[in-house]
């Protein structure tokens, strides 16, 4: 991750142990099943966020 200032998140950086928690926040808040939450991952991991 970049630091507050630069405004970006990097997901690629993570983890596993981060990312399988953010995949069980995401299954759990959003009503996902396991597949559709990787599936999501898996597209974000591809694109630049910019929060």
């Amino acid at each position: 991750m970049n630091n507050q200032h630069h405004g970006r998140i990097d997901l690629r950086g993570l983890t596993g142990a981060f990312r399988e928690m953010l995949l069980t926040m995401l299954e759990q808040l959003g009503d996902f099943d396991r597949k559709t939450a990787r599936r999501a991952w898996a597209i974000a991991r591809k694109r630049v966020r910019v929060w």
